[in-house]
Formats: C-alpha cells, sequence, structure tokens
C-alpha cells in the first residue's frame, strides 16, 4: 500500500475513523504504512502509540509517542501520553517531570493535573497529590472523578471530614459514581471502627487514671477484680467481641459471637489476596473432579493412535467444564445461605475444615456477600456458555458433522441442569433422598467422559456404537468416586441439613448406617475400574496386569479410609477421612490417565 502526500490528510481522517470505531487491526496497518513513509508525520506515531497501548504492547507504545514527541517536542498531548506510558511502565520521576513540561507549555492543562495527582498519590506525596487535585478542580470542578480521586488522598491524611465532603461531590455530579459510593462507605465503616477503638481507649485511660488506683498498692486481689471490670467493658463495647456461646446465638464467624454489621464494608485488597479470595469462594480445589475424567479420555485416544482427537477442542472443553463447575460451587453456596442451610450448621470441623464440608462458608465469612455471590456464579456460567459456542464450531469444523455437536450440547445441558437444580429450587435434587448423589456420579461420571468423547473426537460417535459405551463405562469408576467425597462430606452436616429438609442419603439412612454406604461405592469404583481391562485390550500396549495390581493398592488406602470412617463417623476426627477421599479420588484419576496413555507421555 502506498499513500501519496496529498492524499495524506485523508488517510489520517480514514485512520481517526478506524480507532474512533475499535478497529483496531485495520487502524494499526494504516498507521505503520504512515509511519514508514511519512517518518516526520507527529500525528501517525501519537495514534499508532494509541493502538499499541489497547492491545497491551506498552514497550511498542513507547517507543511509539517518543518518536512523536521528537519530531514535535512542543506539543502538550504527545506529552501527556508519554507521562501516561512512563507511569505505566513505573518511571514515575520521568513521568513527573514529562507532565511538568505539559505545563510550561499549556500551564491549564487539565490532565496532567490530575495525572500528576495519580502518580504523586501512587509514590505515597499525598501533599503534592492534593495540590494537584486542587488545581484541577479549580480549573474544572464538573469532574466526579477529581472529587473521588481527592477523597482518597484527603483520607490517607486523615482528614476524615473532607474526604467525606470530597466523596460526597463526586456522588452529587454523578449519581450512578460507584467507586465513589464504594467509597463514601468504607469510609463511613472505618469512621465507626474508629469511634469504637477511641471509647475503649478512653476507659482504658479512666481506669488507668483512677487516684484510688494509683495510690493503692499492687496486689493481686486488685489486678483480679480490675480485669473482671475491664472485660465487662468490653462486652459493653459496641463491636467488641461478646464471649458467650455462639452455638446458641447469631453467628458470624467460627469463634464466638460478633456483632453484626448493617452496612457494606468494601476493604481495599491486593492482587494476591483477591486471587485467595477467588479461590475461596469458587472452591478451585474441588475442580479436579471434573477436570481428571477429561484428561483421562485424551489419554484414552492418545493412547489409541496419534491424530484421534483435536487438542484445541480438549483446552476449549476442560475451560467450559471448569468455569461450569465453578458456577456450580458458587451457585451451590447461594442456595444453601438463601435456604438457611449453612446458618443451620454450627458443628464445623477443626480451623480450615469448612473447605472441606459446610460450603465455602464465603458469605458468613464476610469474604463476598449473597447478592455479589448470585453475580459472580452468573458471570461463570455466561462464560462457560460463550465457550460453549466456540466449541461447539470447532466439533463441526472438525469432524463435518453435526452429530457429535448434537452428543455434546445436549450432555452439556443435562450437566447444566444437574449442577444448577442440585441445590437450585424447585427441584433441589440435594433434599430428594439419593437424586442429588445419583446427579453428582452421572454429572462427573459416564456424561463427563461421553460428553469429553463427543467434544475431542475427531470422528463421528454415532449412539450405541462400542465407542459409545467404552466412552460411558470409563467414567463409571471416577463417577462413583467423585460421588463418595461429596457422600462423606454429609456426615458433619447431617443435622443441620436435617433441620433444613436437606434429606441426602446420609440423612435418610442414618450415619451409622451410611457408614456401609461409602464401603459399597468404594468398592464398585474399584471393581468397575477392573471391569473395564477387558475393554481397554484395545490398546496395544496397555498392561492389564499394571492396571489390575495398582488398582489393588488404591482399594487397600480406600479400606483404611472406610476404616477411619467407621469409628470416627461423629467424631471431628472424620476431617481426615474427608480429606483422604479428595486424594484417592485424585490418586486414581492420576493412575487411570497414566495407564491408558503410559508409553505416549
Amino acid at each position: 500500500m502506498t499513500i501519496s502526500e496529498s492524499s495524506l490528510d485523508s488517510n489520517i481522517n480514514n485512520l481517526i475513523k478506524h480507532y474512533q470505531k475499535k478497529d483496531f487491526k485495520t487502524a494499526k496497518s494504516l498507521a505503520e504504512v504512515m509511519t514508514k513513509q511519512f517518518p516526520r508525520n507527529n500525528f501517525s506515531w501519537q495514534i499508532l502509540s494509541l493502538i499499541f497501548m489497547s492491545n497491551g504492547e506498552i514497550n511498542k507504545a513507547h517507543q511509539a509517542i517518543k518518536n512523536a514527541v521528537k519530531i514535535d517536542p512542543n506539543d502538550y498531548k504527545a506529552l501527556n501520553n508519554l507521562g501516561i506510558i512512563l507511569f505505566k511502565l513505573g518511571l514515575n520521576e520521568e513521568s513527573i517531570l514529562t507532565f511538568k513540561k505539559v505545563l510550561l507549555i499549556n500551564k491549564d492543562n487539565l490532565n496532567s493535573y490530575i495525572n500528576l495527582g495519580t502518580v504523586y498519590q501512587k509514590m505515597n506525596n499525598l501533599k503534592e497529590a492534593e495540590t494537584n487535585y486542587l488545581k484541577a478542580i479549580s480549573i474544572n470542578p464538573n469532574l466526579p472523578i477529581i472529587h473521588n480521586n481527592l477523597g482518597n488522598t484527603l483520607k490517607d491524611l486523615n482528614k476524615i471530614q473532607e474526604a467525606e465532603t470530597s466523596y460526597k461531590k463526586a456522588i452529587d455530579l454523578d449519581s450512578n459514581y460507584n467507586k465513589a459510593k464504594e467509597n463514601l462507605n468504607l469510609l463511613f465503616q472505618e469512621k465507626k471502627i474508629l469511634s469504637l477503638l477511641n471509647k475503649n481507649k478512653s476507659n482504658k485511660s479512666k481506669l488507668k487514671e483512677n487516684p484510688y488506683i494509683k495510690s493503692r498498692k499492687i496486689e493481686p486481689d486488685l489486678i483480679s477484680s480490675l480485669y473482671k471490670i475491664h472485660s465487662t467493658e468490653l462486652n459493653k463495647t459496641e463491636g467488641g467481641p461478646l464471649f458467650g456461646n455462639g452455638k446458641d446465638k447469631p453467628q458470624t464467624g467460627y469463634c464466638g459471637e460478633t456483632t453484626v454489621i448493617d452496612e457494606t464494608v468494601e476493604v481495599p485488597i491486593n492482587f494476591l489476596t483477591k486471587i485467595i479470595k477467588g479461590v475461596a469462594i469458587t472452591r478451585i480445589p474441588f475442580t479436579s473432579a471434573s477436570i481428571f475424567p477429561m484428561l483421562a479420555i485424551a489419554s484414552y485416544y492418545a493412547g489409541l493412535g496419534d491424530g484421534l482427537f483435536s487438542t484445541l477442542n480438549l483446552i476449549l472443553a476442560v475451560f467450559g467444564v471448569l468455569m461450569l463447575h465453578l458456577s456450580s460451587n458458587v451457585f451451590n453456596d447461594y442456595f444453601d445461605v438463601s435456604d438457611g442451610t449453612d446458618e443451620a450448621n454450627n458443628e464445623y470441623f477443626q480451623p480450615g475444615g469448612a473447605a472441606i464440608t459446610g460450603g465455602s462458608r464465603a458469605i458468613e465469612l464476610g469474604i463476598i456477600t449473597l447478592e455479589k455471590t448470585k453475580t459472580v456464579a452468573t458471570l461463570l456460567l455466561t462464560t462457560s456458555l460463550i465457550i460453549a459456542g466456540g466449541l461447539f464450531y470447532n466439533i463441526y469444523t472438525t469432524t463435518g458433522s453435526l452429530y457429535n455437536v448434537y452428543g455434546a450440547f445436549l450432555i452439556g445441558l443435562t450437566g447444566l441442569f444437574l449442577g444448577y437444580f442440585y441445590t437450585g429450587r424447585p427441584l433441589r435434587l440435594v433434599a430428594r433422598r439419593g437424586l442429588g448423589e445419583l446427579a453428582i456420579f452421572l454429572a462427573f461420571g459416564p456424561m463427563l467422559t461421553l460428553g469429553t468423547g463427543y467434544a475431542i473426537s475427531v470422528e463421528t460417535i454415532t449412539l450405541y456404537s462400542p465407542e459409545f459405551y467404552m466412552l460411558l463405562s470409563l467414567g463409571v469408576p471416577f463417577g462413583l468416586l467423585t460421588t463418595n467425597i461429596l457422600f462423606i462430606n454429609q456426615f458433619p452436616d447431617a443435622e443441620s441439613d436435617a433441620q433444613t429438609g436437606k434429606n441426602h442419603l446420609v440423612v435418610t439412612l442414618g450415619k451409622k448406617a451410611s457408614r456401609w454406604g461409602y464401603l459399597l461405592i468404594l468398592s464398585l469404583a474399584f471393581y468397575s475400574s477392573v471391569y473395564l481391562t477387558s475393554l481397554l485390550d484395545v490398546h496395544q500396549y496397555f498392561s492389564s496386569q499394571f492396571f489390575i495390581i495398582g488398582n489393588s493398592v488404591l482399594y487397600l488406602f480406600g479400606l483404611y479410609i472406610f476404616s477411619n470412617l467407621y469409628r470416627n463417623y461423629e467424631k471431628r476426627e472424620l476431617v481426615n477421612s474427608n480429606i483422604n477421599t479428595i486424594v484417592l479420588q485424585s490418586l486414581f484419576s492420576i493412575f487411570y490417565i497414566l495407564s491408558l496413555n503410559l508409553f505416549f507421555i
């Protein structure tokens, strides 16, 4: 493509049009051509820099904007963009110098004052940040973002009342400015906490300054009396710990009772904490139950020969199922709290046990609100459906037929149905005396492995064909072992589940009889696995002897878990069996995958 000098202006207009439409691919191609043919054109370098920024190519954006500034050092817009890029690169001092250059050229440049405030705030130079935000407000007092940022700075400077005024001003200017609302709400909570702390501090000070106490000798009975007085005052203090019997009273944590805070509190957290928070809310470690069977099917195809499954379809299927599983976990927590199941369950295991039984407890612990839990679950579900759309298209292009698409779609739809209505009303399968356990067996066993086959196979899988039955059969032991994870987790929750109508098998049969249910499911899992040896002889290098020996060792481990369950089914020590049941399922899955594809990895 060649651009003549006479058509430069029209091409610049065309470049702007594509950029504004966010057609970055076309805009980038045009900008690159223009910068090559007209390297002294400042504007094309600026646009190219913005495109690189939009694509996350920060270093390329930096080089492009430097070229623009080199061409015209007095272009304050280019300088302002350079300052932003330097800030994003972590070059704060250079960024400040660049924004100050802008102000030398254009002394009332609003954006540069705002940007200077942001950089200074990042560097914790709060006084300079305040000065620049105030200057920006003097230029344009009607931008809510400036008042919000100033509020943050004033709060850090401990100018609480002024910060409150700034947040309120931002909300007055834009009633939908949620960030300012959140910051104002957080400020109110901090003021409340500070007031309580000051009150308690005042109580302590009065105690210390009492002339009777100061003039009296230190005696054991005095110390004892003061302790009792002080403890009583602490218990009376609003928001302080109340060391009552939390089991019989409203409870928001694991230990004792706390006063319920009516307002929502959003505490700023760093990125790592957000990751930990996400893991806690979604219970990501439990997704191994859905991922391992899928990898086993991929291993099965790889063991049969090369080119029998699509790697891209496998990746899409894994991520799609992962999102669906996480969505189901979060929806289950939402419904358990809505139905009062988690509120009734105060029989916690040892610290950290709630990750094993009783749900995530994320809502009760204040990690997330009930409504936000529903939002997170919906977003995860939406993501899963989007991935599914791409997967179905790829299945069709891979096989050239809609047969596998229909199969994958129907199984995916059934999995979605079972995942949602496992705890969701009106069906609430978990409360229907064995239907919940059956749903888990199907969803994480035969349905999952068959669905994976439909998704990743490069050949059409016809109904009732040998491959159809093989894919179903391969999922049976996975489904049974995952069901046992659910089953043993029902033991500590049985009393509270019964109170809220959650009539699963352990509630129906009773804890004592249900012990044998665990053994039955365990034995069926390994019996079905050994039965598969006859079917798996289609693998050229598959070793039946190795497979049976490995299964036998794992079954012995399962019997050890059962012996612990048998003895401790009503004790806190049962948590060890809960954990080991998860470990058993994981070990079995890894062994299964290696056995199916041992000589090909």
